[in-house]
């Protein structure tokens, strides 16, 4: 049985993320998507349009200089989108973060329009980045 395409176009998205690539991602994620962050850190909220969503990210690598790292552990995909299982570590200021992520995207027309960053332990997520 093949893989969804929509299991394909989030195994390329992770791929562009963690080499860095954001002409790549920008081909991923509608110029409109919204990204949602839980918590309480400078991190959480509502992040709106490539602009915003694509500094997140530019966030994450910057305030832990360079050691934000996901590490796949599944794939789950249908005609909607998907959720990505993974493993987050980072290092900042004498702290490590490892942690869980399940993140919830929504795929139309074969571009992200919302994700859902769920974080198992949330307030360690919020702790790290405080």
């Amino acid at each position: 049985m093949s893989e969804h395409p929509n299991a394909e176009l989030m195994r390329s998205v992770l791929d562009a993320f963690m080499s860095g690539n954001t002409p790549a991602l920008g081909q991923y994620f509608a110029e409109d998507v919204v990204w949602h962050v839980p918590g309480k850190s400078e991190l959480a909220g509502s992040h709106r349009g490539q602009y915003e969503v694509f500094g997140f990210f530019g966030k994450l690598l910057y305030l832990s200089n360079g050691t934000f790292r996901v590490e796949n552990i599944d794939i789950l995909a249908d005609d909607d989108g998907g959720v990505y299982i993974d493993r987050i570590t980072a290092q900042r200021g004498g702290k490590e973060l490892d942690i869980l992520l399940l993140l919830r995207v929504t795929i139309r027309d074969g571009k992200i329009i919302e994700g859902w960053d769920c974080f198992h332990q949330e307030h360690l997520w919020d702790e790290f980045w405080a």
